[in-house]
């Protein structure tokens, strides 16, 4: 009988790591639901920059043109792909290229690369209400961005320096990320994670889906509570080291639900 209290009991503690386990993974899951407020179905659509087309070289009678896309994208895709699915098991990625879309984008929607270099993040930009209310400007090739929104702040950074390493990559990056329903379809959601450069999209793409979406500090939960509103815009500055994030730092945020401020 002693024997059997003792195993009862080792198999309760042993049981509870389990249940903490378990329970920690459902709220990380209903937590990056209600942030991101994918449909927990159907597809996500992710379209990445077109960098250029190729022709396949030494391709002899089977040579075909690809459609390729910059380093940064890569990275944001990896970051974006890992978080959706792990807490959307039910949604199916599909990935796109923006020379070539195939078919509608009227479901959950991730546009990564800037409105520079990717179409369809300047069409979104001018489709989005809370965008257009910022008097957003960019100017991407000279480093210039303003927001002079009636009845709040004025924010402006002017000729942004990338720091060109001897590698010839950049040593920081200004970047956004933009979320709102999607305009293609009242009834999905619309993430736009986008750099000054390429590099500086592939950060966006970890802050987002990495360390806001994943991390428990102060400076990550407040910034779910923006993202999770009806529509928001953030601008943040972040330091890279051979193209990969280090550091990070939120310079402008704003949400359909309350004024615009700095951080």
């Amino acid at each position: 009988m002693i024997g059997t209290y003792i195993s009862l009991t080792f198999g309760i503690v042993g049981a509870i790591p389990v249940c903490v386990s378990a329970a920690y993974l459902v709220t990380r899951w209903r937590k990056v639901r209600r942030v991101l407020r994918f449909q927990p179905s159907g597809r996500v659509d992710l379209v990445l920059t077109t960098s250029h087309r190729q022709l396949k070289s030494q391709g002899g009678k089977v040579a075909v043109v690809r459609h390729l896309a910059p380093e940064g994208d890569i990275l944001a895709i990896a970051a974006a792909a890992a978080a959706i699915s792990k807490n959307y098991r039910s949604k199916k990625i599909v990935t796109h290229v923006s020379e070539r879309v195939r078919g509608p984008l009227d479901d959950d929607l991730i546009i990564l690369g800037s409105p520079v270099s990717n179409r369809y993040c300047a069409d979104l930009l001018d489709r989005l209400s809370l965008v257009r209310s910022l008097d957003l400007e960019l100017d991407i090739p000279n480093g210039d961005i303003s927001i002079n929104r009636p009845g709040g702040s004025r924010f402006e950074v002017n000729g942004f320096d990338i720091r060109k390493g001897s590698d010839g990559l950049p040593r920081r990056d200004l970047l956004f990320i933009a979320t709102a329903t999607n305009p293609y379809n009242a009834d999905r959601r619309a993430v736009i994670c986008a750099g000054f450069t390429t590099y500086g999209t592939g950060a966006a793409g970890e802050i987002l889906f990495t360390h806001i979406l994943g991390e428990a500090d102060s400076r990550c939960s407040e910034l779910r509570r923006v993202i999770e509103c009806d529509s928001s815009f953030l601008i943040i500055e972040c330091g890279l080291e051979f193209g990969k994030l280090i550091h990070w730092e939120v310079l402008y945020r704003v949400d359909s639900d309350e004024e615009p401020g700095h951080q």
